[in-house]
């Protein structure tokens, strides 16, 4: 029987990482994502050994060698929805804290250039806000409305409802990424 081989993801790179800094072997973490313990020593010896391994640096390498639109792909399913108001807090954050527009985009969820363009229309990168960023969003929803003479942004509550947990899930996941950037950054200025 012929053998699948798949790409390691972003999500089995951050096991990785999480695996080394808590000096689990290469075997256990092997199991922890369905892969033989050989991918993980070599995926931990190219990115940097075991002291210096980064998930998000190991995937940026990986995107290097694959086209754009393949890499960003695999490595996030992106989103195309309005952006919430805790998406732009996190946009600012990123920033403020030096994070480049396609890792805030990581991050999110969200393409590149979707950081790019919020962050363009609403002050640029040094005078970014996030408050006002909304605040600008939601005047515009509200001419659109009253030019249309339909309430086309009335959602039911139990739509609202879901969206709502929806995105409280995706900032605890946006939290710990960021988190590993900002451990990975820490690691790298010492």
């Amino acid at each position: 029987m012929k053998k699948t081989f798949s790409h390691i993801s972003f999500e089995e790179r951050k096991t990785i990482e999480n695996g080394v800094k808590n000096c689990i072997s290469f075997a256990c973490i092997a199991k922890m994502i369905n892969k033989s313990k050989s991918t993980i020593s070599y995926e931990i010896k190219k990115n940097g050994g075991r002291d210096n391994y980064s998930a998000v640096a190991a995937h940026k390498r990986r995107d290097k060698t694959k086209s754009y639109s393949n890499a960003k792909t695999s490595m996030i399913q992106i989103s195309f929805h309005q952006l919430t108001f805790e998406e732009r807090q996190k946009i600012e954050y990123g920033l403020k804290t030096g994070c480049t527009y396609g890792e805030i985009g990581v991050l999110l969820n969200r393409a590149k250039a979707t950081i790019e363009q919020e962050v363009r229309r609403n002050d640029g990168r040094n005078g970014y806000n996030a408050q006002k960023a909304q605040e600008r969003r939601t005047e515009i929803l509200n001419r659109v409305k009253l030019n249309s003479g339909k309430n086309k942004f009335n959602k039911d509550q139990h739509s609202i409802w879901e969206r709502i947990k929806n995105v409280e899930k995706k900032l605890e996941i946006i939290e710990s990424h960021l988190e590993i950037i900002l451990d990975s950054r820490e690691m790298k200025n010492d």
